[in-house]
């Protein structure tokens, strides 16, 4: 809040949304697959690096 003021230069700052629920809905829709597509590049980027032998599974039974 200190941050806002601070960058706006203004004693009040707008809380409030002009956008509509479907429009919100559509951007965290977005923000959700984009983190969705993150965890799974990085799952496959994972699996792959095990598949070539660079790095071991995590969760391997003790011999």
């Amino acid at each position: 809040m200190i941050l806002t003021k601070f960058l706006t230069k203004s004693e009040k700052v707008n809380t409030t949304s002009d956008m509509m629920l479907n429009e919100k809905g559509f951007y965290i829709t977005i923000l959700m697959y984009g983190l969705f597509s993150a965890v799974a590049v990085q799952k496959n980027v994972r699996d792959l690096r095990m598949t070539e032998g660079n790095i071991k599974p995590e969760l391997s039974p003790k011999d």
